[in-house]
């Protein structure tokens, strides 16, 4: 009974050393995890950064890289810098660390810049951080566009069937502003032939007066030419007929005369 007795006292004194350090452990795991779950929490903030932009260019055009910058429950971070580098197509740099600037929407960044020439897949890489924000770990993120060879190709048929078209409109304008001239010209020389026909109208009538004036004028000198000449012609008669008489008296006379002498 003593042998049970003393076994039992170190069974239950064993329980008891075990129970004591079964909920240190716990204790101390719990506090592990609670430790690992706060410093988890500090370290998990996980900003989201995505790529808003991304097209097919023409050369030449305006084009942008836009980005959006947010926090892991959806909410806009801004007042962080954002810098982006731009690769050609052949991976030498268009341009390097060019800084982006906050568009109207809160969290949104972007930068612009003309499209080169040089045709083919640009690779973009962005990459922001909050220099007053701790919390801000350094986030990248990579994407590309495409300057199309297609699309300057219609661009180019665009600009040569614009300039036809222009070139066309031109010769029209210049042909509608010749016809315009020779219409005005024509215009003009039918003005001066009606001016020359009215006033060969008038110079006609003033001849035609004039001749009328200078025939009657004509008709009346002949008609008192014809009253001259009947008037002398009467006269000369006149002085005929008396010639004859006398003529005749004065023979009779002188024949009386002869008579008396030879008797």
């Amino acid at each position: 009974m003593e042998i049970k007795k003393k076994d039992y006292k170190n069974n239950k004194n064993k329980f008891k050393f075990f129970t004591k350090n079964n909920t240190f452990t716990i204790l101390i795991l719990i506090s592990i995890i609670f430790l690992m779950f706060f410093f988890t929490n500090i370290n998990s903030y996980n900003p989201n950064l995505k790529m808003i932009s991304g097209t097919e260019y023409i050369s030449g055009e305006e084009g942008q890289i836009i980005i959006r910058l947010e926090d892991e429950k959806g909410k806009s971070i801004t007042n962080a810098k954002c810098i982006v580098s731009l690769l050609y197509p052949d991976k030498s740099f268009f341009f390097t660390d060019r800084e982006m600037q906050q568009t109207s929407i809160p969290g949104n960044y972007f930068v612009s810049f003309i499209t080169p020439s040089r045709e083919g897949i640009y690779e973009e890489h962005i990459r922001c951080t909050n220099p007053d924000n701790s919390e801000l770990p350094e986030r990248r993120i990579s994407s590309s566009f495409h300057v199309s060879s297609g699309l300057n190709m219609i661009r180019e048929i665009s600009i040569s069937q614009r300039t036809e078209f222009n070139n066309i409109i031109n010769m029209i304008n210049e042909t509608n502003e010749l016809l315009k001239n020779e219409i005005n010209n024509l215009k003009t020389d039918i003005e001066n032939i009606e001016k020359n026909i009215n006033n060969n109208n008038q110079n006609f009538k003033t001849e035609i007066s004039t001749l009328n004036s200078n025939i009657n004028n004509i008709k009346n000198e002949l008609d008192k030419t014809n009253s001259a000449i009947s008037s002398s012609l009467n006269n000369i008669e006149k002085i005929v007929k008396d010639s004859q008489n006398l003529s005749t008296e004065k023979f009779s006379q002188l024949g009386e005369a002869m008579i008396n002498i030879f008797k």
